[in-house]
């Protein structure tokens, strides 16, 4: 049976063994789905050095090159974006990592907005990726891909204390600064100045630490004409004229004449 195209990418974070297991796990879901998969990141790094500028380059290329093969597949069931636009997305797997991403992106999110925002991740140290998720739980920026990508560019706009689980934790860490008598100290209701500080800084626990906003989130990414092309992995397969034309004709041709639509009954208004 012959088998369509399917283009898989994996995730860039944790060692080369990870990734490539990760991988592999994508690409025998997508062939038990049916497909025959196409995985530049699982094959290319086994002779490629991404360390040298030249070779990181040409996997890029082939990469690059690989996925507009596959878009043979899209154009031949019409996704074109012309006559279907929408990439459904199944499911998400985080790999054990920001759990917190669940909530904030849906079925139809943009590839590319996706990989930009995995480029943006991947980039991150340890201890910026654990403020991000932080910040992802306090909930105030993640209404939408686009949100969640700005939060992830105003890092700087927030401070994180990993080491503070509770307010009597953070009551004692602000403590620290205060004149308080060495007889009196085991006497100070630590928890309930936790609280107070919490609530007039207006910060959040999440279950890596605690968090709170210093400064406004600056709009750094405004859509899509803002992610580099290093960081696009999708676009749909390029129509001739012709192409184009019977793909509008298609469109057209799906919605009845205006004369054949139904109108209301009279008397009756439309609800």
């Amino acid at each position: 049976m012959k088998r369509p195209l399917a283009y898989i990418t994996a995730a860039w974070y944790g060692g080369d063994t990870e990734n490539a297991e990760l991988a592999a796990q994508y690409c025998r879901a997508v062939y038990d789905a049916g497909f025959a998969p196409i995985c530049p990141a699982l094959f290319l790094p086994l002779f490629l050095n991404d360390a040298v500028p030249e070779e990181h380059k040409s996997s890029i290329d082939i990469g690059r090159d690989l996925l507009r093969r596959s878009q043979a597949l899209l154009k031949e069931i019409g996704v074109d974006g012309i006559r279907y636009e929408e990439i459904f997305i199944a499911s998400y797997d985080f790999g054990g990592i920001l759990p917190e991403l669940s909530g904030s992106l849906g079925e139809y999110e943009s590839l590319d907005e996706l990989n930009h925002l995995a480029c943006l991740l991947s980039e991150m140290a340890p201890d910026d990726l654990a403020k991000f998720g932080a910040a992802l739980s306090m909930g105030t920026h993640t209404s939408g891909l686009a949100d969640v990508i700005n939060l992830a560019e105003n890092l700087d706009c927030f401070e994180f204390y990993p080491d503070i689980e509770s307010e009597d934790d953070l009551g004692r860490y602000y403590a620290e600064d205060l004149a308080i008598p060495a007889e009196l100290k085991d006497y100070v209701d630590y928890e309930a100045y936790g609280r107070d500080v919490s609530i007039n800084e207006d910060g959040h626990f999440s279950s890596g630490g605690y968090i709170v906003r210093t400064d406004d989130l600056k709009e750094i990414y405004h859509g899509i004409e803002d992610i580099p092309k290093e960081h696009r992995v999708f676009s749909y397969p390029q129509l001739n004229i012709r192409e184009q034309m019977a793909a509008y004709k298609e469109v057209i041709d799906r919605f009845p004449p205006a004369a054949d639509r139904g109108r209301p009954e009279p008397g009756r208004e439309g609800r």
